[in-house]
């Protein structure tokens, strides 16, 4: 009897995902929709507070890269490159990290993880 051989790893199980960060200058929002595509919304340039309207950036990807350790999205004006460390996406540039994006868990989920973090001394 001939043993099958492993299939690839589906990435499919994964999504619907959510990823997002904020910090003082800037707002992005990830959706992984499905393996294959993204949607990338990032608020660049202005505190939101300060009055002015910042620079906003929404864009349908492709997922080309995706394994434990690597995400990669084309857009259609630019190129995503991320690590994946546990729940954080560190989105990688020429300096190093640029940006750090945690992932948004659904109620369940995240009451589920929230439970097992006051377990843990």
């Amino acid at each position: 009897m001939q043993s099958k051989s492993k299939p690839a790893e589906n990435y499919s199980d994964r999504v619907p995902e959510t990823w997002i960060s904020h910090n003082i200058n800037s707002s992005q929002l990830l959706e992984l929709k499905d393996s294959s595509i993204a949607v990338v919304y990032w608020f660049i340039g202005a505190k939101f507070s300060s009055g002015k309207k910042p620079y906003y950036y929404k864009s349908t990807g492709k997922v080309i890269k995706w394994n434990d350790v690597e995400l990669a999205i084309q857009t259609d004006k630019y190129k995503f490159y991320y690590n994946i460390w546990k729940d954080t996406l560190r989105l990688m540039g020429e300096a190093g990290i640029m940006e750090k994006l945690v992932k948004v868990y659904n109620d369940t989920i995240g009451r589920q993880k929230f439970n097992e973090s006051l377990r843990q001394p």
